[in-house]
């Protein structure tokens, strides 16, 4: 996977950006896009959110399909099914695309496939440009709050993937 450049000043200026974390609460590892936006905001505590940055939580991708339909660039941050536990990996929309179908959701409805179905539904409202800030995870295990300590040692990484998106 290729690296994405940072924006510069003048093109976060002018931009609108959402991020979306998706995750649950009490499934463990599934949280941590939920953990890296509360992280994110504490680390901004005090400093205004860049201008046109929206954060949104949701509890699945399936909340995905009507997200995305945005005036502006989308982040999403998710966890990743995937070993070992504890990286993080940017992906654009072809690398999410190419990985195929839930692959590596630990949601029903995986984010490929809730974007898929968001751009067959209303191709010209979709974000101009999607990117994933994704943390690989264990299946998640149900009942659990906290997250492992592989993730959470990633969250660091994670944050400042953000921060670098969204010129925070």
């Amino acid at each position: 996977m290729k690296p994405h450049p940072a924006p510069g000043a003048a093109e976060l200026a002018a931009r609108r950006t959402r991020v979306i974390a998706l995750g649950q609460r009490f499934a463990g590892d599934d949280g941590v896009g939920l953990v890296v936006l509360e992280a994110l905001r504490e680390a901004l505590r005090g400093a205004r959110l860049p201008e046109g940055v929206e954060l949104v939580e949701a509890p699945d991708a399936s909340r995905l399909v009507e997200l995305v339909r945005f005036d502006g660039e989308v982040v999403i941050v998710d966890a990743l099914l995937a070993d070992p536990p504890g990286r993080v990996l940017l992906l654009d929309e072809p690398a999410l695309a190419r990985l195929g179908p839930g692959r590596l959701s630990s949601h029903g409805l995986g984010v490929a496939q809730a974007i898929g179905l968001a751009r067959a539904l209303a191709p010209a409202l979709i974000a101009r440009r999607l990117q994933l800030v994704g943390v690989t995870i264990a299946p998640p295990r149900r009942g659990e709050s906290s997250l492992s300590d592989e993730v959470a040692r990633a969250l660091p990484e994670a944050v400042a993937r953000v921060r670098t998106l969204i010129g925070a």
